[in-house]
């Protein structure tokens, strides 16, 4: 065995060690955003449940009780739809259900 052979072995065990790296990153990319997304669908399943909550109305500016009315997607990120509950106000937005 030469100073060749070794130095080809040793790349190609580095190049082995970025490749399986690279997929395991790959593996955690996809089950961090599957879990990411069953968090959120569970948020907006336990908000659906809770028809009415008290929320900061950008309206009223202050705390009022709203009630969600629908739920969906904005640029791939799940947002609920909710209303002021108050009979002046009435005014409807959106929130992200991670609250932030």
């Amino acid at each position: 065995m030469n100073v060749d052979d070794v130095v080809a072995e040793r790349i190609a065990a580095a190049q082995r060690k970025t490749e399986a790296d690279k997929q395991a990153r790959a593996e955690l990319a996809a089950a961090r955003s599957a879990g990411l997304a069953a968090r959120h669908a569970a948020k907006l399943d336990h908000l659906a449940q809770d028809e009415r909550a008290v929320l900061h109305c950008p309206a009223c500016r202050r705390q009022r009780p709203a009630r969600r009315i629908g739920s969906g997607a904005v640029l791939g990120r799940l947002v609920v739809l909710v209303e002021c509950c108050e009979t002046t106000c009435g005014l409807a937005w959106v929130v992200r259900p991670d609250g932030a």
